[in-house]
């Protein structure tokens, strides 16, 4: 059977518990980060765009928008406290010209996939009242949305577990065929129970705060070790 990670033997699987907890963790936390830092690294490889004129309509699309706010949600959200978050704010704030060519990156998106006409319509639909009302509701329920429901059943959670999982088999530079998927059945299948056991103990645990927030705590990361060393969680170790 072919394996995205290796089987250990029984001594090694007891040796360092709290190890295993601390790799799961930081492979969850590393999947999360990635979505906000990789794009970013990328962009930085390609000469910046030259800033939009703000009288460009997809400019006033983007001021309209402010994206910004989205980006800063979703990095909150990350954090495990109000204090960090607080933080994070006020260093965020100190980078005026990285916002604004943030800015002009996403207007030239927006430039290149719209035409003049559809974002002069887009403009007319964000100046209208519903427009506004959409603009300042959106951030709110995409907040509500990452923090509320972490049970099993829910997408926040499901998607918790597979970046746990992703870090966990780490599949390196290979190519997942749909053969490849198939013949590492054993492997995913005991990657996915030990992030399913693990994610849904934290949040029986910490029913009140959001799981990614949860999990950057150090002692999230103890109890995970905890939860391996005790059996309570398989190690993800496929036959």
């Amino acid at each position: 059977m072919t394996r995205l990670i290796p089987s250990q033997s029984a001594h090694s699987r007891s040796s360092n518990p709290s190890g295993s907890g601390l790799a799961l963790t930081a492979a969850l936390t590393a999947a999360m980060l990635a979505v906000l830092v990789l794009p970013g690294f990328l962009q930085a490889q390609e000469p910046p765009p030259e800033p939009a004129p703000t009288t460009t309509p997809a400019a006033q699309v983007v001021e309209k928008l402010h994206p910004r706010d989205e980006i800063m949600l979703a990095f909150r959200n990350l954090l495990p406290n109000s204090a960090s978050r607080d933080l994070a704010d006020r260093l965020a704030n100190e980078y005026p010209e990285a916002w604004a060519q943030f800015d002009a990156e996403y207007a030239a998106l927006l430039s290149e996939t719209f035409t003049e006409k559809q974002l002069q319509e887009l403009l007319t639909f964000l100046s209208s009242e519903t427009g506004q009302l959409w603009i300042q509701s959106s951030a709110n329920l995409t907040e509500q949305i990452q923090s509320g429901s972490s049970n099993p059943g829910s997408l926040t959670f499901r998607m918790a577990a597979v970046g746990c999982a992703v870090g966990v088999l780490a599949p390196g530079d290979i190519e997942i065929t749909d053969a490849t998927y198939e013949a590492t059945r054993s492997s995913r299948e005991a990657a996915i129970a030990t992030c399913d056991c693990v994610l849904t103990k934290a949040v029986e645990k910490w029913p009140s705060v959001p799981i990614a927030q949860q999990l950057l705590k150090a002692e999230a990361q103890s109890y995970i070790g905890e939860l391996l060393a005790d059996g309570v969680c398989p190690l993800p170790v496929g036959e």
